[in-house]
């Protein structure tokens, strides 16, 4: 195998790293895909590529909503979405994304029933399911203002902004957990 940008090292390493500087700022949708593999295999970003964090960030508010939405149903389709969005909340990926957003400890924890949960019995459209499970965790702090800007920010349509903002208003009428 011929690998011009050192990947055997990588895997070695057990890292990601991106190849190029500026490919986070240039393409922000790469931090999102760095995080996923990472926490897939249990590697570690590569500290050139953490160098290059903050200005990825800065790029995602540009990040059109349906591909930002489309990289949260990439995560939440994984098995490992709850440490993915743990360490995408870490760098601060989720607050570029919307500060309404938040991932934590309580969110941690919450998620650990989702694979338990029979999305297939409750016949919803294809990844909505585990998407507005997912996003209804993430705005769980979020005033109910803040919830519907950031389900415009990621262009979440009108079925999963529903299903979303029912779940929070449940949450909210059986008060504090």
């Amino acid at each position: 195998v011929l690998g011009p940008f050192e990947g055997q090292d990588d895997l070695a390493a057990r890292q990601v790293r991106v190849v190029h500087t500026q490919r986070l700022q240039d393409d922000p949708p790469r931090l999102f895909r760095a995080v996923r593999y990472e926490q897939r295999f249990g590697f570690q970003l590569a500290p050139e590529t953490l160098e290059q964090v903050p200005a990825g960030l800065a790029a995602i508010p540009a990040l059109s909503g349906e591909r930002a939405r489309h990289e949260l149903e990439l995560i939440v389709a994984e098995p490992q979405a709850p440490a993915m969005l743990t360490r995408l909340a870490s760098l601060g990926a989720l607050a570029a994304l919307h500060p309404a957003l938040s991932w934590g400890e309580f969110q941690a924890q919450q998620a650990e029933v989702i694979p338990a949960l029979p999305l297939d019995e409750w016949r919803l459209a294809g990844q909505i399911e585990r998407l507005s499970v997912y996003l209804t965790l993430l705005l769980s702090d979020a005033a109910p203002g803040e919830a519907r800007a950031a389900l415009l920010r990621l262009d979440a349509g009108r079925r999963l902004a529903e299903a979303v903002l029912a779940a929070l208003a449940l949450r909210l009428a059986a008060g504090p957990a």
